[in-house]
C-alpha cells in the first residue's frame, strides 16, 4: 500500500524534514511503495546508525492505539490491518513489528508474521528478547510448513485455486517465503497442481526469482498448460530471467500459441539485453496467431535498437489484418529507429 498522498504532495512532517539527508532521501523513496521490502530495511538501517530514533509521525500513535484495542478484542484483522498501516508510516518503530506479528500469528496469516518478526530483528539488533523471537519464528515456519503442504495438495480445486491467488496477491514481498514449496509443486505428478504452481509463482513476479530454474523446466512438461503456465510465471520474473535466453528462444516453437505469446512478452521484458533472440522473434513475426505476431512485435520494440535486423519484417506488417499487431509493429518501428517511446 501506499502511504496517504499527504506526504506526497509536499506536505512533509517535521520529522522527515529534520532529519539527515540520507534518511530523507531513503524515506521518500519508501514512502512511494511502502511494500517494498528493500526500502523499508534501508530506511531501518539509516535509524539505527543515528544517535536518537526520529520522531513517529502523528498518524502512527492512534493506529498503534486502534491496533492494541482491536488485539485486545480478538479482533486479529482488524488489529493488523491498524499496525500495518501505522509500520508503513513509520518502520523504525521496533515496536510495532512484534506487535504486529502477533496479530497476524492470531489471524493465521504466517508468511507475513514471519516477515514482521524478522523485521523486529533487524530494527533491534540487541534486544534482550531475540531468542524468544527466533523460537517465534521457527515455531511460525513450523505451522506454514503445514499450512503450505495442504495448499500443494489442493492446488487442482478451481475454488481452492482462486483464494489462493487472492491470498497469495495480498502478501507482498511475504509470499517469498513460500517459494520453496511451490518450486516442489512444480514437480507434483498431478497437472493441475503444477499449472497451479507456476500461477502462484508468477503472482510473485522478481520475488519469486529462485524459482526460475524449476519453472524452466516446465517449459518442457508434457502437458501444454503446464508449459504455457511456466512461461507466463518467467513473464513476469523482469530482467532476471535473461539467463535462461536460450530456453525461452526454444519456446518459440512451441506447438501452443500460448507458450509462444508468453516466451516472445518474457523475452521482451529482458530489454535490450535479449538481442541474440531478435532472429527468432523476427519469425514468428510470421506466426497465424496474431497474439503470438502482436507479443514478438512488442519484445523485439522493447529490445529496441539492437532489434534493427527485424525492421524490414515490423515495416511489413503495415498492411497485417489485425488492428492489435499493426499497432505493436508501428510502436516496435518507432523504439527501434529511435529509441523513443
Amino acid at each position: 500500500m501506499k502511504v496517504p498522498i499527504l506526504i506526497l504532495a509536499g506536505l512533509i512532517p517535521g520529522f522527515l524534514r529534520a532529519e539527515g539527508s540520507s534518511f530523507r532521501k531513503d524515506l521518500s523513496a519508501y514512502y512511494k511503495n511502502t511494500n517494498d521490502l528493500a526500502s523499508r530495511e534501508k530506511v531501518i538501517q539509516d535509524v539505527l546508525a543515528m544517535k536518537k530514533a526520529p520522531a513517529l509521525p502523528k498518524a502512527v500513535n492512534p493506529l498503534k492505539k486502534a491496533g492494541e484495542d482491536s488485539l485486545q478484542k480478538s479482533k486479529f484483522l482488524e488489529a493488523s490491518q491498524s499496525l500495518q498501516t501505522a509500520s508503513d508510516w513509520a518502520p523504525w518503530d521496533t515496536g510495532i513489528y512484534s506487535d504486529l506479528a502477533q496479530a497476524q500469528e492470531k489471524a493465521g496469516l504466517y508468511p507475513e508474521a514471519i516477515q514482521n518478526l524478522n523485521l523486529y530483528l533487524l530494527a533491534a539488533p540487541e534486544a534482550n528478547d531475540r531468542p524468544q523471537v527466533q523460537g517465534r519464528i521457527q515455531k511460525l515456519d513450523d505451522e506454514n510448513k503445514h499450512w503450505m503442504a495442504d495448499l500443494i495438495e489442493h492446488l487442482d480445486v478451481d475454488s481452492a485455486g482462486n483464494t489462493l491467488a487472492a491470498r497469495f496477491g495480498e502478501m507482498g514481498p511475504a509470499a517469498k517465503i513460500e517459494v520453496p514449496f511451490l518450486v516442489k509443486a512444480l514437480k507434483n505428478n498431478d497437472e493441475d497442481t503444477r499449472v497451479g504452481a507456476a500461477m502462484l509463482l508468477g503472482l510473485m513476479g522478481p520475488d519469486a526469482a529462485g524459482a526460475m530454474p524449476a519453472l524452466v523446466d516446465r517449459l518442457d512438461d508434457p502437458v501444454t498448460t503446464v508449459r504455457a503456465q511456466a512461461a507466463d510465471a518467467l513473464s513476469k520474473m523482469g530482467p532476471g530471467v535473461v539467463q535462461f535466453m536460450p530456453d525461452l528462444i526454444d519456446s518459440l516453437r512451441d506447438d501452443d500459441a500460448n507458450v509462444r505469446i508468453s516466451a516472445s512478452f518474457a523475452l521482451g521484458n529482458i530489454g535490450p539485453g535479449a538481442v541474440k533472440a531478435v532472429p527468432a522473434l523476427a519469425k514468428v513475426l510470421r506466426d497465424p496467431d496474431p497474439w503470438v505476431r502482436s507479443n514478438a512485435a512488442y519484445a523485439l520494440g522493447k529490445i529496441g535498437p539492437g532489434a534493427k535486423e527485424a525492421l524490414p519484417a515490423l515495416e511489413g506488417m503495415s498492411n497485417d489484418i489485425d488492428p492489435a499487431v499493426k499497432k505493436n509493429a508501428a510502436w516496435a518501428v518507432q523504439k527501434i529507429k529511435t529509441g523513443a517511446d
